[in-house]
């Protein structure tokens, strides 16, 4: 009886995976017959890109998408019954410069297609060429980027620019190589662009004197078409927005805290007199000595124990950046 038991309920759990896989199967099925070549193409080209870019940061090599050979081409696993083959071309390159990004960056694979994915015409890149200048040719070295759309974005060195920070940073719980992101809200041309960064120096408070420090660097650019290149630039300005922890910037683009010494000094005086006040009551002008020795040293000892402010950068917060070189984005 038991074992007609175990045989039926092997039977059961059999059946219900069987169930289960056909429904998952067709949905799939259906999802895949819903998209168009553009966004069979996305999916392809990000998991390609992936991978391009995983292995270019492991192997050291340039941060370049547009010298892969898959990239160029953006046809592979193309079919005709997918829809057009441009369609497909611009999809792919799409999802290759995403996903190359995140694979070189080691950031985790999501090959979900953006709801605004739309077609923005294909880029064609050459590869390198050499041609003789005996046959009337020129050598032209590596043509990088030919789109009938886009054009090249160029940043010259020293430009100021208005960022927002979007990541929470401060020297309470921010750590050296913490990476944050800031919204460029100007100048115009740039207005919309990302640009991603890295905190290099975390300085806390000292318990009498001394300032909290925050360093950071600004190491990418990315444009509203996904559209990227590396820069340099640093902090030349905290924009006053009622937040009191901030006291400046260095020649070196540190952010400093508000140095709280002053208030220390005034805090171990005021102590220092309540002691002489006690002290004179209690005992005369002795008294007020010894109460005065006695009241600076509580009144030192609490500055002691409490450390100055901390620096906080919270997101909203607006800084004024300059670019340290010229950035080329194609």
């Amino acid at each position: 009886m038991m074992r007609h038991l175990r045989r039926f309920s092997a039977i059961s759990l059999t059946l219900s995976l069987l169930i289960v896989t056909t429904i998952l199967t067709a949905t799939d099925a259906r999802a895949q017959q819903s998209m168009g070549a553009l966004e069979r193409g996305y999916r392809t080209g990000y998991s390609d890109g992936y991978m391009a870019g995983h292995r270019d940061n492991v192997n050291r090599a340039p941060r370049e998408y547009r010298d892969e050979e898959d990239y160029r081409s953006a046809d592979r696993a193309y079919v005709a019954a997918y829809g057009g083959l441009e369609d497909y071309r611009d999809g792919y390159q799409q999802g290759f410069e995403v996903g190359y990004q995140q694979g070189f960056e080691r950031r985790g694979f999501d090959s979900t297609i953006p709801v605004n994915l739309t077609r923005r015409g294909v880029v064609e890149v050459q590869a390198e060429t050499d041609i003789n200048a005996s046959t009337g040719g020129t050598v032209s070295g590596t043509g990088r980027v030919s789109s009938a759309r886009y054009d090249e974005v160029f940043i010259p060195a020293n430009t100021v620019m208005i960022v927002e920070m979007l990541t929470n940073l401060s020297t309470e719980a921010s750590q050296r190589g913490d990476r944050f992101q800031a919204r460029v809200l100007g100048p115009a041309e740039y207005e919309g662009a990302m640009i991603d960064g890295r905190v290099t120096r975390v300085k806390r408070p000292g318990k009498i004197k001394g300032t909290a420090e925050l360093q950071l660097s600004f190491d990418q650019i990315r444009l509203t078409d996904n559209r990227y290149a590396n820069m340099s630039a640093q902090v030349v300005e905290v924009i006053p927005m009622g937040d009191d922890t901030v006291g400046g910037v260095d020649d070196e683009g540190g952010v400093k805290g508000k140095d709280s010494t002053k208030g220390d000094v005034t805090k171990i005086g005021a102590a220092t007199g309540i002691g002489a006040i006690i002290g004179a009551i209690a005992g005369g002008g002795k008294g007020a000595a010894i109460g005065a020795a006695i009241g600076g040293a509580v009144g030192t000892g609490g500055v002691l124990a409490t450390r100055g402010k901390e620096l906080r950068l919270p997101s909203g917060q607006q800084l004024r950046i300059r670019t340290d070189s010229e950035t080329l984005i194609q």
